[in-house]
């Protein structure tokens, strides 16, 4: 009989222990997101993130009949900069970094966003995957000093 109690103590936790392996085998990793900020000069900080193909799968920039892609639009409707204060920075699509080199981002990126930011300032960044839908990712740092690093976003919860 003590055996028998013995194996369903050990059978429930088991059992447990396997219910919170595959809880912590399903969450959100987040989205890894290459992210520089410049050395801060006459109060500003440059910010550079790279747009890798996997960020903008989840939708696609509008394309026209002639083959522009509007990747300032795509950029308006996914990724949002704002101070700890509230304020938005407006963010601009480009094709290349001066802070963020070919080789450290990765593959082949589909472009840059950058902006101009307010020096030793907190900043959280949200990346929104699907404009239609609520999931989003954000991540929070400082421009009191320069920077270059894969940061993950995490699913804001």
């Amino acid at each position: 009989m003590k055996g028998l109690v013995t194996l369903g103590v050990i059978g429930l936790l088991g059992i447990g222990c396997t219910w919170w392996l595959m809880a912590k085998m399903n969450e959100d990793p987040g989205v890894p997101i290459m992210l520089a900020v410049g050395k801060p000069e006459n109060g500003t900080a440059a910010v550079h993130a790279c747009v890798q193909p996997g960020l903008s799968a989840h939708e696609r920039p509008r394309v026209d009949i002639r083959g522009t892609v509007y990747w300032q639009e795509w950029v308006d409707d996914h990724l949002k900069l704002r101070s700890d204060s509230g304020d938005e920075v407006p963010l601009r699509w480009t094709t290349g970094s001066s802070l963020i080199s070919d080789t450290r981002a990765g593959g082949l990126p589909d472009g840059y966003v950058v902006c101009s930011a307010k020096a030793n300032t907190g900043y959280t960044f949200y990346y929104i995957p699907k404009k239609a839908e609520s999931t989003h990712y954000r991540h929070k740092f400082r421009t009191d000093s320069d920077k270059i690093a894969r940061e993950t976003f995490a699913l804001a919860k």
